[in-house]
């Protein structure tokens, strides 16, 4: 039987309760990475950059106020979207999510608000688990997956992510998955904007905040790549948007300034 036919959630989640030290074969989680490629090539085909994600069981309509003192508590438990961020390979913190906020189904989607990658030392496992509920409602959104700063290959090759992948399956399959997340990174979408009102972004505000959400709509073709802005180009509109979309940090000053954090 074909792994990521049926409900292949299940089966890496019962794989990662039972012996999570143990690496996913490496013929399925290149399968995973195919597959995953494939649906988030059509989903950025029809979304570009920014992903909409409705709330299921809402009675505010995409677009309207959020109405959450109106509505009854078991209407806002009903009508709920989950946002996570930064689980940077924490595996049991993503667990522990999905046992106390339900699994991901299109009645229960999840935003993962990037930076998945490096730092801990099961950002494979995790990127698994969510890709795998992500083919299995592949008509839904019951998951979305923000890019991050750490969702870049030069990063991985400093904070963690390529050494965990060449660490669990050496540099041939490792070298292979790295370019197959690179891929995959530059197809995340950069933000989600849930039931047409909250607009959820790794980074934040950009420089030239008017204009973010129609420059994110616009972006031309091969701003969206495996690292973020390789060539260090400042002054272009669109190049600029995208890197402050996954790397801005708020301050206490009004405007906007350059960072000053090496």
């Amino acid at each position: 039987k074909e792994f990521l036919s049926g409900q292949p959630a299940k089966a890496v989640l019962a794989h990662m309760s039972k012996a999570p030290q143990v690496p996913l074969h490496p013929h399925t989680m290149v399968r995973i990475l195919e597959e995953a490629k494939k649906l988030l090539e059509m989903r950025a085909k029809y979304a570009g950059a920014v992903m909409k994600v409705s709330v299921p069981n809402s009675r505010v309509p995409d677009g309207g106020e959020v109405a959450k003192a109106a509505m009854q508590p078991q209407q806002r438990r009903d009508a709920k979207v989950v946002v996570l961020g930064d689980t940077h390979g924490q595996l049991n913190d993503l667990l522990w999510a999905l046992a106390c906020l339900g699994l991901p189904s299109p009645l229960n989607p999840y935003v993962m608000n990037g930076d998945i990658a490096d730092r801990g030392t099961m950002g494979v496992e995790i990127f698994a688990v969510m890709l795998c509920f992500m083919l299995q409602f592949p008509k839904h959104n019951a998951v979305v997956i923000n890019r991050g700063n750490h969702e870049c290959l030069s990063m991985n090759a400093a904070m963690g992510f390529k050494a965990e992948i060449s660490g669990k399956y050496g540099p041939d399959w490792g070298n292979l998955m790295l370019e197959m997340f690179g891929d995959i990174f530059a197809l995340l979408p950069t933000c989600s904007v849930i039931g047409g009102s909250i607009c959820v972004v790794h980074g934040g505000v950009s420089r030239n905040p008017e204009q973010q959400m129609q420059l994110l709509a616009e972006l031309p073709e091969g701003v969206r790549r495996s690292e973020i802005n390789p060539r260090r180009i400042e002054g272009d509109p669109y190049q600029d948007c995208y890197e402050d979309c996954h790397w801005a940090d708020p301050q206490d000053a009004q405007g906007s300034m350059p960072s000053t954090v090496e």
